[in-house]
């Protein structure tokens, strides 16, 4: 009996068995490979594209909406956290603050900046035009950013906002423009310049030692992201930094989402930098001239920090 007994148990374990190496051979079959993957992912392109999208509404837009807009929110959401420790920092020493954005976008920063800390006075700079702007991310841009473009959308977000602290130049910002603001003797207490290294795309060692050694003498505090090439080799440049008068006080990186290597975004602190301006309406009229801004500056733009002491004393 014990026989027949176990008999049915031998055939079943074998019967599972034989299932189990089907299934495996099914999985090793239709497992994706990597042109799989890049099928799915085009596919996906296009159906988010088809599929309608909820345009974010310009009259009720807020600033973290903004720092969500394309083409990398992410990218947008790492330099805000990286650059917030030293302007809390500065913050916390009296008087008024200048910061200069060179490079601003659609002001996602900028605004940032002026509505978080309202005694610091933000001169943002942007082409009329984002050079990387494709339909893909477009559309998912309020419709007033799509048909003013950036710098235009930027001054209105900031009328809207009642941020008198923000002015925006529309320009293309060049390598020579550093040595113009130190000929005239102009400084800031902090510059952001995220983009520009990629855009000025520089050729040597020598280039890079002569922008470093500018932005040192103009800005106490400056944040510098830096493409990844041969060129901005990190140790080489926290050590040419430490040569020139400044040290590396804070060093992050950050992977662009389409599997480029993270580019290191650094905090540099100078210790030879001028003295910094009080952001006024003449400074402003100055920096309008040396930019070569597109747009028109208004008087009642770029107020005196004293009125805006007391416009904002006025508004709390």
């Amino acid at each position: 009996m014990a026989s027949f007994g176990s008999a049915p148990k031998l055939h079943s374990v074998a019967g599972m068995a034989v299932v189990v190496c089907v299934l495996l051979l099914v999985i090793v079959v239709q497992w994706p490979t990597e042109a799989d993957v890049h099928v799915a992912q085009r596919r996906l392109s296009v159906r988010s594209l088809l599929r309608p999208v909820t345009k974010p509404d310009f009259g009720n837009i807020t600033l973290e909406q903004i720092r969500e807009f394309p083409p990398d929110p992410l990218l947008t959401q790492a330099r805000w956290e990286t650059v917030v420790p030293t302007l809390d920092e500065l913050n916390q020493t009296k008087g008024w603050h200048s910061v200069l954005d060179l490079s601003s976008g659609y002001g996602a920063l900028s605004l940032s900046i002026a509505q978080r800390y309202p005694t610091m006075s933000v001169f943002s700079v942007q082409g009329s035009r984002d050079e990387n702007q494709n339909p893909e991310w477009l559309a998912k841009l309020p419709v007033e950013a799509e048909t003013l473009g950036p710098t235009l959308f930027h001054s209105h977000l900031a009328m809207r906002l009642r941020l008198r602290n923000n002015v925006v130049c529309q320009s293309a910002v060049s390598v020579s423009l550093l040595a113009a603001l130190q000929i005239n003797k102009l400084a800031f207490d902090y510059i952001l310049a995220l983009d520009v290294m990629h855009a000025w795309n520089l050729k040597s060692t020598a280039d890079v030692e002569l922008v470093l050694g500018a932005l040192l003498k103009l800005a106490r505090v400056t944040a510098l992201q830096l493409p990844v090439t041969d060129l901005y080799d990190i140790k080489s440049i926290i050590r040419t930094v430490r040569n020139l008068g400044g040290e590396v006080d804070q060093l992050s990186s950050y992977g662009l989402v389409h599997g480029v290597a993270a580019e290191p975004i650094l905090i540099i602190r100078s210790k030879v930098a001028e003295q910094s301006d009080a952001m006024d309406l003449a400074v402003c009229k100055l920096l309008f001239t040396l930019f070569e801004c597109q747009n028109s500056l208004t008087d009642s733009e770029c107020p005196s920090p004293s009125a805006l002491s007391s416009s904002t004393s006025s508004t709390s």
